[in-house]
């Protein structure tokens, strides 16, 4: 079945205390990755990126050139987002982007004209809230298709439409799903007509370290 799509989340605060002992689990490329950051908060994101890669997806590998999505070996297509406490893995068939925003407040309307369309800076009204639930569709629409932040965020419009949570970008189908949790907000964007399936767990350090034994 298609257009199913599994979500996995970890809390950086619980391996403060647990960085050096579960680093062991980092791939080599990884581990060198998360050490060059300095800023603490910076290298668990990074160390918990890794662990969610390690127990969920397995060996990743990147295009010779360096270039675009790391892509994983067993065919499963994957996409890691962060933002303050929280670090989110997307598993699915079909190509996928996901992206999680905390809900800080900041001067965002005077920036409306580069990142919406007129039709979406209508809807936005300078709501911090809906700010936020497009900003997160674009991002995970531009990670899902491996664009990135190649094109301008005003033409890619992502606007929800009654009884129709898909649209068409490049020629493809793609299907979202947003929503906030506590001060966050999260989209999931896949290539697909439709998202069937949806299954969110937030895990604790204890669990993604008792998988990561047993592979």
């Amino acid at each position: 079945m298609t257009g199913i799509v599994s979500l996995y989340c970890l809390d950086i605060n619980d391996f403060k205390r647990s960085f050096d002992k579960d680093k062991a689990y980092l791939s080599l490329q990884r581990l060198k990755k998360t050490l060059r950051y300095r800023n603490q908060d910076d290298r668990l994101r990074s160390l918990c990126a890794g662990l969610l890669i390690e127990a969920y997806v397995g060996e990743i590998y990147y295009a010779s050139d360096g270039q675009g999505k790391p892509q994983a070996k067993n065919g499963l297509k994957f996409n890691i987002s962060h933002s303050g406490n929280y670090v989110i893995l997307g598993i699915a068939k079909e190509e996928i982007g996901v992206d999680i925003e905390e809900m800080i407040k900041f001067d965002f309307w005077s920036m409306r004209e580069q990142i919406f369309s007129s039709g979406e800076i209508n809807w936005v009204q300078a709501d911090l809230y809906r700010f936020y639930y497009l900003w997160t569709r674009k991002e995970s629409l531009l990670k899902a298709c491996g664009k990135g932040f190649y094109l301008e965020l005003c033409n890619v419009e992502v606007m929800p439409r009654p009884n129709k949570n898909r649209q068409k970008f490049n020629e493809k189908n793609y299907a979202f799903n947003t929503f906030s949790e506590s001060n966050y907000m999260i989209s999931v964007c896949i290539q697909n007509k439709t998202i069937n399936k949806i299954t969110k767990r937030l895990l604790s350090r204890e669990d993604v370290i008792e998988k990561l034994k047993h592979i």
